[in-house]
């Protein structure tokens, strides 16, 4: 029974990507929160119905773009502070509208 549950745990979990340990280091840190970034950029372009207008590709060059605007700022600090402007816009731009359109109607 144990052999049993432990190959249908593998099945399950074959090609599953295993989360990796938070980064410590500055550049480790931009490129976690690039990848965030970029995996919530295919739920935007359908929420706000972007299809249309720019492709998931696109956004993801325009993020890589404004990230390398940054690529020479090695203070962590600067670096943290960065990153957290950058997840409080992606909440602010992306969470705000979720809780508007899920409010009960009247």
């Amino acid at each position: 029974m144990v052999k049993a549950t432990i190959s249908l745990a593998a099945k399950i979990g074959k090609g599953l990507a295993t989360p990796a340990a938070p980064s410590t280091t500055a550049e480790g840190k931009a490129k976690d929160f690039f990848r965030e970034v970029c995996r919530i950029l295919p739920w935007t372009v359908s929420n706000y119905k972007l299809d249309e207008l720019i492709t998931v590709r696109d956004l993801r060059r325009n993020v890589a773009e404004q990230f390398q605007k940054h690529a020479k700022v090695t203070n962590p600090q600067v670096v943290d502070i960065l990153i957290y402007k950058g997840r409080e816009e992606l909440e602010v731009s992306n969470l705000g509208n979720i809780s508007e359109t899920q409010q009960p109607l009247q």
